[in-house]
This record gives C-alpha cells, structure tokens and sequence, in this order.
C-alpha cells in the first residue's frame, strides 16, 4: 500500500467516523503506512469496507483490526 493510499484510507475512516479527529494527521499517515505498507490496497479496502460494515460500536478500528479482517477476508496467514 503506498503513502497515498494510507492517506486516502484515513480520509475515508474520518468521513465514516466523525469522531476520528488524529491529532496529528501526519503522524496517523506514517503508523498506519507503517504497519500496512506490505498489504495490497484492494485488501485492506475490503477489510475496511467489512470492518464498517460490521462493527456497530461507533468506534474506528486500529491498524490490528483490519489486518485481522483481511485474515478473515482472505484466509491468509500474516504474522
């Protein structure tokens, strides 16, 4: 996934949940593009899309959920 990519999953989780409000939006970038950089954004796309879909909590998830999601999505092994 590139840095753009990242960007533009954070601006969809901020239209999503009105409550994700980082206080730094550059440092949000950089550990989300950190810790899914390996993932192919057509997966951690679906992952999101599924995780929203699925989760009443009204809370956004963390990097650690939707690599969990693309688990389950996609029955890989990831470490």
């Amino acid at each position: 996934m590139t840095r753009e990519e990242t960007q533009n999953l954070l601006a969809m989780m901020q239209a999503a949940y009105q409550n994700y409000n980082p206080p730094s939006k550059t440092a949000a970038v950089n550990v989300w593009h950190m810790m899914l950089q390996d993932f192919d954004w057509n997966l951690v796309q679906a992952a999101f899309v599924a995780f929203v879909r699925e989760n009443a909590s009204g809370f956004p998830p963390s990097p650690g959920q939707i690599i969990e999601k693309i688990r389950e999505e996609s029955n890989l092994y990831i470490k």
